[in-house]
């Protein structure tokens, strides 16, 4: 065998034995990854990462609007992390858009649907946009 030809082999052999290595090892206790996973769908990024899980919701801090939740049950869920974050813009731009982001940690097993509205707070303020979205959390896991 020409001797490129062995070190190729050597080298493929040794990258998938790491490479098993390495996924058999990603997982942590109790099912959780350190991996997330995103999905998008119109104007809402959901980012899962165990126990945990991430909202991001388009939004313009400066129409006066902001997005409220409610959720369906208690105790599954629990609100770690609420803030505004704004596009990167031209220094002296106003009226930039940006994004609102929501972290729960998993309280406890089961479902809840947890419902998202874009208004303007204050009374008699419009409503735009409501979404939805329901999760599972699975021994601290969620989904």
């Amino acid at each position: 065998m020409p001797r490129a030809l062995a070190r190729m082999l050597v080298a493929g052999v040794a990258c998938a034995a790491l490479s098993c290595g390495c996924l058999a090892g990603c997982g942590g206790q109790g099912g959780e990854t350190d991996a997330s996973v995103t999905e998008s769908s119109g104007d809402m990024t959901v980012t899962y990462s165990g126990s945990s899980v991430t909202v991001a919701l388009v939004a313009n801090a400066t129409t006066g609007y902001e997005w409220s939740y409610r959720m369906s049950d208690e105790g599954i869920l629990e609100e770690t992390d609420d803030h505004y974050e704004e596009d990167e813009h031209p220094e002296g731009m106003v009226g930039v858009g940006g994004t609102q982001y929501f972290t729960f940690a998993a309280a406890g097993d089961g479902e809840v649907t947890v419902t998202f509205t874009y208004a303007q707070p204050w009374e008699g303020g419009s409503t735009g946009q409501s979404e939805s979205r329901t999760f599972s959390v699975t021994d601290g896991v969620v989904r």
